[in-house]
């Protein structure tokens, strides 16, 4: 490697200074304004500090610091708003090449979020049309920049678009300024080394692509997952669910995805996970073809319970319908039992819109003999919903069930269960008013008081809650 030096401080102050002086009798000769250099003390800060920032950069990275030698002459002539350009354009550049040589697809699943957006990206070409901002968030994320360093560059980011030449300048940009920032650019970006966690995603990247993963790789991965930090795992799941709904990846990366993907669910965040249900909802309305790939890989680990409210309640209502149907004809009811189970997971994700009709359903299935599905998400109801499903004595269908012995042996166990979760004095209430009704239980929506404790609570005149 040749060697770096630099100019004697006091040789480098005397060169600029006759510079300066040549330049600004040129500007005042024409009429032209001549305050807009930096001072020469400052530019000579700048000059002083290049041998020691690029002295970590090898030769190839110094054959790529064209950016890096506009800097430097920028600076000597003293327009630090243009230096400060032309080294944000360095870092990006650097930043781009350190996401092509790791691996493009993965990068673009996970600095896009909209679906629409990331069909048009594919080419290293495409990298451009990243914004800087989201070209640091997801270099952090895979590792190629480190938390501190994406704080410390986000922050140039932000001088940039403040002080150099590519926008109106609010900020004055000293000599200082810029040899640090030329130092962190240098060490954060160019001459970092790629961390081992990062090496490692990449390898299995490449491997998938490469081959099936053996059972020694599927275990080996299942245990690296366990051992990642939280937002590298959530990128990973970013990425790889981008992987698996991607039209053009092979066969052999969606298979492997779809191995992965059971061991890697567990260690998911819960604000990812709901993410990964809301880009399911945009791909059906934007790219139906890959929502059905998303939805088979969120089956496979019962995770519908992520997608978005208003989606979940279409599903859980149709879901309903097929199993009372399946039920109520006697025929096999397990597939609607398990896309049932599917979309919920306990009592506490269960929508609004649906809540009644998904408490009636269960009491009605439970009273008929259903001690599988039924009783497990019974027992998971809510004190509010176990006040919901006390309710479903109003139901025709429960109510017609409630004709047969058996069927009100059930009713009298489930009324024990639910008491626990009673907490309101109406629910309370209403509980020993259908314990004490000297009628079959059919009968209970059709006793007055019974009928006034079911019936929803409406506001008085004055504002005061009815009783």
């Amino acid at each position: 490697m040749q060697e770096r030096g630099g100019l004697d401080g006091a040789d480098a102050r005397k060169e600029l200074e006759e510079f300066e002086a040549i330049l600004l009798a040129r500007l005042a000769a024409v009429g032209l304004p001549s305050d807009v250099l930096a001072d020469v003390a400052q530019r000579g800060l700048v000059l002083a500090s290049v041998p020691a920032s690029v002295a970590e950069l090898d030769e190839a990275a110094l054959a790529r610091g064209a950016y890096v030698s506009k800097l430097i002459a920028a600076a000597a002539v003293g327009l630090f708003d243009a230096a400060l350009n032309y080294l944000w354009d360095a870092t990006v550049g650097e930043l781009r090449r350190r996401v092509a040589a790791y691996d493009l697809a993965y990068f673009f699943e996970v600095a896009v979020s909209s679906p629409e957006r990331r069909k048009h990206l594919s080419r290293v070409e495409d990298l451009t049309r990243i914004d800087d901002i989201d070209l640091l968030r997801a270099a952090r994320q895979l590792g190629l920049i480190t938390h501190d360093a994406h704080l410390r560059l986000d922050h140039v980011r932000v001088m940039r678009n403040q002080a150099s030449a590519a926008h109106p300048s609010v900020t004055t940009v000293t000599g200082s300024d810029l040899a640090q920032w030329l130092a962190l650019a240098v060490r954060d970006v160019v001459a970092a080394p790629v961390d081992p966690v990062t090496a490692r995603v990449g390898t299995l990247l490449a491997d998938m692509r490469d081959h099936p993963l053996s059972i020694a790789e599927r275990d080996a991965a299942a245990a690296f997952f366990h051992a990642l930090p939280q937002d590298r795992v959530d990128a990973l799941a970013a990425g790889l669910l981008g992987v698996y709904v991607d039209q053009e990846a092979s066969q052999r990366s969606r298979d492997n995805v779809l191995t992965l993907w059971p061991a890697l669910w567990p260690c998911v965040s819960e604000p990812r996970r709901h993410e990964l249900g809301t880009k399911y909802t945009r791909l059906s309305a934007e790219h139906p073809e890959r929502a059905v790939a998303a939805r088979v890989i969120l089956d496979c680990v019962d995770s519908a319970a992520y997608l978005p409210t208003s989606m979940r309640a279409a599903e859980i209502d149709t879901a309903l319908d097929a199993l009372l149907a399946a039920a109520r004809a006697g025929t096999d009811a397990s597939a609607a039992g398990r896309a049932l189970r599917h979309l919920v997971s306990g009592g506490d994700d269960v929508p609004q819109q649906v809540i009644d009709r998904y408490t009636a359903a269960l009491v009605e299935l439970y009273v008929n003999g259903d001690d599988g599905l039924a009783a497990e998400l019974l027992a998971a109801l809510t004190p509010e919903q176990a006040g919901r499903a006390l309710r479903a004595v109003a139901s025709p269908p429960v109510a017609a069930a409630l004709n047969q012995p058996p069927a009100q042996e059930r009713w009298s166990r489930l009324l024990h269960d639910l008491e626990p979760r009673l907490g309101s004095h109406r629910n309370q209430a209403l509980l020993q008013a259908i314990r004490t009704h000297p009628g079959s239980p059919a009968t209970l929506a059709a006793d007055p008081h019974i009928a006034r404790l079911l019936a929803p609570r409406h506001r008085a005149k004055h504002g005061a809650a009815a009783l």
